[in-house]
């Protein structure tokens, strides 16, 4: 009688739902947080001459372009798709194909298979891009002309972080203030000795580093980068503060607009080195030595 009593009992609570564990109730959006990157030179570089030297698990060739995969990019949206609070989107200038395609062919470094595609909640290309009338742009730059408007990726204030190289896009005051600007960025060199040792001059210039610490910030951002988004995300779940807030002080605090490898930086990016290290070991990396003297040796 026992018997018959305790499985009615399970049934019932089947059939009402008491037992909800079983079920996946979706989450308001509102609950969700959003974290959209940029492509170009925020999680690939293009590589212009021959890529000799570069592993092969780094590069992804689309039509007769070739991109090299930016050091901690695959770590970094690794971790970002196990937490199920956030939704992570793309936002670049580039054509649809190219980035459907382009993103189709990096993969996540759990082994699930899955590729960065796969695990985007919405990729926004070229056509997504909003005109600015002539008569309001304040410059001749592709970025014064066009700009990404968050909104059309469910854009929540205080929830939501852009990562890009270009501040420039961002679409209004608001908006820009959630945009984590990752400062200058340079031509892919994967070794210090591949910079080219003759003084180059021109527009150029600006994107070749020009000291063995740029060259290394140029390599590992985007560990610092990660190292401020966890932080961020983290004090909002746990207090609610808004993310945007956290992120522009860290910002501030490690001085990343600026370029330069201060100790603060140099911290930073230990920090998000060691904790995305944890997903595996990518070829390709340069590291820290332990007594923060850098190595000018990568590992390939």
């Amino acid at each position: 009688m026992k018997n018959i009593l305790f499985i009615f009992i399970i049934c019932f609570s089947f059939s009402c739902g008491i037992i909800s564990d079983f079920k996946r109730i979706p989450a308001a959006e509102d609950e969700f947080i959003h974290v959209v990157l940029d492509i170009d030179w925020t999680i690939v570089a293009q590589i212009h001459e021959g890529s000799e030297g570069i592993s092969k698990s780094n590069l992804v060739r689309v039509g007769d372009e070739t991109y090299r995969i930016k050091d901690w990019a695959r770590e970094f949206v690794s971790a970002l798709s196990k937490n199920p609070k956030i939704k992570i989107s793309f936002f670049s200038g580039g054509g649809e194909p190219r980035n459907l395609e382009l993103l189709s062919k990096i993969k996540l470094m759990n082994g699930s298979g899955k590729s960065f595609l796969d695990v985007s909640h919405k990729v926004l290309s070229y056509k997504d891009l909003t005109e600015i009338p002539e008569a309001l742009r304040t410059g001749d730059r592709f970025s014064d002309r066009f700009k990404k408007d968050l909104s059309k990726l469910g854009f929540s204030e205080g929830k939501t972080l852009m990562v890009d190289d270009n501040y420039r896009f961002a679409v209004n005051e608001v908006q820009q203030r959630h945009y984590l600007w990752l400062g200058p960025t340079f031509n892919h060199y994967e070794k210090f000795s591949d910079i080219p040792s003759l003084p180059i001059g021109g527009p150029e210039a600006k994107f070749v580093p020009n000291s063995y610490a740029q060259w290394f910030l140029g390599r590992n951002k985007l560990a610092a980068v990660w190292d401020i988004m966890e932080q961020s995300i983290d004090k909002h779940l746990k207090s609610g503060i808004p993310v945007d807030k956290t992120m522009q002080d860290l910002s501030k605090e490690l001085d990343l607009a600026s370029g330069d490898l201060n100790g603060n930086l140099k911290r930073s990016i230990d920090k998000g080195s060691k904790k995305l290290r944890r997903l595996g070991f990518q070829k390709g990396r340069v590291f820290q030595g332990n007594n923060c003297s850098l190595l000018i040796e990568g590992f390939f």
